[in-house]
């Protein structure tokens, strides 16, 4: 499914550098599901709370329409972004994200 973006914003070139420094995308079968799962992924210190609520989950509403989920991971004292739309992880893939 082609990306229909065709401009990068300033939201989205945040989005980018973020995911460079702590992101991933993730494609796996979810035997769970039974499909093909889409990931984009974005991991930090529970610090970064405040950076994923105000910063990224809102230029994630407003590009893709979606929220999103914080997950926190209090053991190991991290934070997570996620999202598992195929239209976020297809537009990543097609910026040549490693």
């Amino acid at each position: 499914m082609p990306s229909k973006r065709t401009k990068i914003t300033e939201g989205l070139a945040e989005v980018y550098g973020a995911m460079l420094g702590d992101g991933c995308l993730s494609q796996y079968f979810s035997k769970c599901e039974q499909r093909e799962l889409h990931c984009s992924l974005l991991t930090g210190n529970t610090h970064d709370h405040y950076y994923y609520k105000k910063i990224i989950q809102p230029i994630f509403v407003e590009e893709f329409g979606i929220y999103g989920c914080i997950r926190f991971r209090k053991k190991v004292n991290a934070i997570r972004f996620e999202t598992c739309k195929k239209e976020v992880f297809t537009f990543f893939k097609q910026l040549a994200f490693p």
